[in-house]
């Protein structure tokens, strides 16, 4: 028991942790907004979260693949997709990653 106590008070103990450091953390520079027919909405529904680089980098997806990341957004992560406007979303990043 006394091992345990032990380890116990070393988990406490701020030196045990070690030395933390700061680190520095390059973005990318996204200052760009989607441009062309389907702006308005990528623009307004994704890039709150997102970065446009982040977006068009990401892997191909088929329509139900994109579809089903639109309706995660809006469920788990509270993202301000109206639900009139995910069909609509999804079509505009399966065009967007068509484009290439």
């Amino acid at each position: 028991m006394a091992s345990g106590a032990a380890s116990g008070e070393q988990a406490r103990d701020p030196q045990s942790l070690g030395r933390l450091e700061s680190a520095a953390v390059e973005l990318p520079d996204d200052a760009e907004l989607f441009v062309g027919p389907d702006a308005d909405m990528l623009n307004a529904d994704c890039l709150a979260c997102h970065s446009p680089s982040m977006i068009r980098t990401q892997p191909p997806l088929t329509r139900d693949q994109w579809n089903a990341v639109v309706i995660k957004m809006q469920t788990a992560y509270r993202a301000p997709v109206a639900p009139a406007e995910i069909e609509p979303l999804t079509d505009a990043l399966v065009r967007l990653k068509a484009a290439g």
